[in-house]
């Protein structure tokens, strides 16, 4: 047998783990140094009998658990990587799934029996994939300005020490907020690179069309808000580089000594000469040069390039971040490589995301939706005296609100003290804090407090001053809530497994149980009694955009009207989706609890008569069925931006509300409100309300079916 090139890696880290150099192992395997170098790098198959030869040779722990199980035969699960922390685990699942399988083509098996070995086996087949997967995210998420950028550069080391003047200076663009001119990726590769992916054409074409509309037209505010419409800060010195149409600031002196400034805008200029906004906007895009702007990547080279890695990291990234490389468009999301284990940690493989900063609306669809990526990790910043801060509230009540389970394991609150905030906190009695540590303490037990006061889920807080922690502090934070995660999922595992064995090895008794049907005739009742729901207790699935745009400020929504709903500050489209699942939990969630309560009770008396296993998997069907009926709510929602995105008319009736007063916000509503019941009127009912009954009314016939086993004589 001839293993993987990859096993060869494999084997250099084992070696190295255990302290040995590359020409002291091949020594004591006899070999020489070339061969082993080969074999290491892959460049080399290996085969059985020396993979074993070069694990003894090694002698460590590892190495000798690796030699019992490198020849294993996954049959049901792919194999997962060398050196996967929940190998074990996974083999278990493997040879369970296996029997299950051997056991639903027994010729004895009876129907009803079978339906519930299908369904274990479906449950230990998603339970294992997500166990087997290695890959994580941690997404920083909080408001523009609040210090995370600067807190990740501290912690994976991308930053450049300057000992002279005994600072560091962070790799990704750090400022007052407003910076990052889109989401930013952090992951390992080979060596230092960045990788984009850019916007497209027509939308920078877009940008372009409001930037030239905002500079053509007088910079106009409607009386509902105080900021002018028109691009971003950071699209619009993306577009102005790109251009070569950068404002010039000039100075004078005065006679009197004083300072006059002026700035020169040469975009300005064109205006005066363009005959309307489109006018200009071709006459700035064709100063971009769009089509020579199709490079994606840049590696760094030793070879060719003189500075140190992160110096051509941070220069590189400025430019692409500010529109100055010539190949490169506007980015849309940046992925930064480099050769460094992420938190040093080479069993899994993390990124790091660093989101766009929240600039007044937490209810954004690129920072909500965290919430439901299985193995991603949120790690909520907020400024040290507002821990947490308003906008970490609502994102953790609103996850709440749509039945996002296993927040606790899934968030953490990291609250970014500056200077000497620690020091100012003060106890109860009006003590000051001891130290920085007595602070983080007393400022953590006020932030537990506020979150069970305003009832959102309990998370946990952690502080980290950029300037003074140690960055080991807040990497073993973000290690410890991945593992947490992991080993969440491993237990979820663990008990389907165990349940699976119950299945296999009490075969005959599972068929045959009299208590089994006591029990399922229990859970049946409840099944039958439940398989009406109350729509009536569901809001309209445009509920939640309504209350956005009562909300935002009215250039937010001027601006996502004029993109016709997608503007990620007003997402019409996340909202269309968050409130089709929020009316998903507001009509299934207090049944499916109500079960819950029951299979507990039922527990309590299950483990000795045997009956255990089939109360948890009734309960977990039902589970499984609920989640993917909140993940087909959701997407109906996306569904109905569509129509609504379709509807010309409707963008067109509410640009023209710009600019007639107060009250834009007000009428562009009532435009909406119409649209809305136009189309419930249309279709007699909401889709959504029909996907809801039906999703519902199969979740339980899929566990009224592994009950009729029990039921059956």
């Amino acid at each position: 047998m001839t293993l993987k090139p990859d096993t060869g890696r494999y084997l250099a880290r084992l070696r190295d783990e255990a302290g040995l150099k590359q020409n002291e192992l091949a020594k004591r395997v006899e070999w020489s140094p070339a061969v082993l170098s080969r074999i290491e790098s892959g460049e080399r198959p290996v085969s059985t009998d020396e993979i074993e030869s070069i694990l003894d040779a090694i002698g460590s722990d590892k190495a000798k658990e690796f030699k019992m199980t490198h020849d294993r035969e996954w049959r049901e699960i792919e194999r997962p990587v060398l050196g996967h922390p929940d190998e074990g685990l996974l083999w278990e699942a493997d040879t369970a799934i296996h029997d299950v399988k051997l056991l639903l083509l027994h010729p004895d098996t009876k129907v009803p029996f079978g339906k519930r070995l299908e369904e274990i086996e479906g449950g230990l087949r998603d339970a294992a994939n997500l166990v087997r997967s290695t890959e994580h995210a941690i997404a920083f998420v909080g408001d523009i300005g609040v210090g995370k950028t600067t807190s990740i550069c501290r912690t994976l080391g991308l930053e450049i020490r300057d000992d002279e003047m005994s600072k560091s200076d962070a790799v990704l663009e750090v400022g007052a907020g407003g910076v990052t001119v889109c989401e930013v990726h952090i992951t390992h590769g080979p060596d230092y690179g960045i990788f984009i992916e850019p916007m497209s054409d027509a939308e920078v074409r877009r940008e372009v069309g409001e930037f030239a509309n905002l500079i053509k037209s007088p910079p106009q505010t409607d009386q509902d808000s105080e900021e002018p419409i028109g691009t971003s800060k950071e699209i619009e010195r993306a577009i102005r580089n790109m251009s070569e149409l950068i404002k010039i600031r000039h100075m004078f002196k005065e006679k009197d000594g004083k300072t006059r400034r002026e700035t020169e805008d040469p975009v300005e200029q064109l205006a005066d000469v363009a005959t309307n906004a489109d006018a200009l906007a071709v006459e700035i895009l064709a100063r971009m040069n769009l089509a020579d702007r199709n490079k994606r990547e840049l590696w760094y080279s030793p070879t060719e390039n003189a500075s140190d890695p992160l110096d051509w990291l941070k220069q590189n990234f400025r430019s692409l971040n500010n529109g100055r490389h010539p190949e490169f468009s506007i980015p849309r999301r940046m992925e930064i490589i480099t050769p460094d284990p992420i938190l040093n940690e080479k069993s899994l493989s993390i990124r790091i995301i660093d989101t766009k900063g929240i600039d007044g609306n937490a209810r954004r669809g690129d920072i909500e939706n965290l919430f439901g990526e299985r193995n991603t990790v949120s790690i909520l910043c907020s400024d040290f005296n507002s821990v947490p801060s308003p906008s970490v509230q609502q994102l953790l009540k609103r996850a709440s609100d749509v039945g996002y389970g296993n927040i606790k394991n899934k968030a953490a609150i990291l609250g970014l003290p500056k200077h000497n905030e620690a020091l100012a906190v003060k106890d109860d009695d009006g003590t000051p804090a001891e130290d920085a540590e007595d602070g983080y303490y007393m400022k953590g037990e006020q932030a537990a407090n506020r979150l069970a006061s305003l009832g959102t889920p309990s998370v946990p807080v952690e502080f980290f001053n950029a300037f003074d922690d140690d960055p080991e502090r807040l990497r073993s934070f973000m290690l410890e809530r991945v593992r947490k995660l992991r080993n969440r999922n491993a237990d979820e595992l663990k008990q389907i497994i165990e349940d699976a064995r119950e299945l296999v090895d009490n075969y005959e008794r599972e068929q045959n149980l009299e208590t089994q049907r006591v029990v399922a005739r229990q859970l049946n009742t409840w099944l039958i009694n439940n398989r009406t729901v109350d729509l009536s207790m569901a809001p309209g699935f445009e509920q939640s955009l309504m209350d956005s745009i009562s909300v935002v400020h009215a250039s937010t929504l001027r601006a996502s009207v004029r993109r016709e709903g997608d503007w990620h500050n007003l997402d019409y489209s996340h909202e269309l989706s968050f409130g089709a699942r929020l009316a998903a939990v507001r009509v299934v969630s207090s049944k499916r609890d109500e079960l819950t309560a029951i299979t507990n009770y039922l527990l309590q008396d299950s483990e000795s008569d045997g009956t255990s296993g089939l109360v948890r998997q009734v309960q977990r069907v039902v589970d499984t069925g609920v989640a993917e009926l909140y993940g087909k709510c959701a997407l109906a929602g996306e569904v109905h931006y569509g129509y609504l995105k379709q509807d010309s008319n409707i963008w067109h009736k509410s640009d023209r509300e710009w600019g007639r007063g107060p009250g834009y916000k007000g009428r562009v509503s009532k435009h909406h409100t119409v649209w809305f019941n136009d189309w419930l009127s249309e279709h007699s009912r909401s889709r959504i309300a029909d996907l809801i009954e039906e999703e519902w009314t199969s979740s339980l016939d899929r566990a009224s079916a592994i009950l009729d086993d029990a039921l059956s004589d």
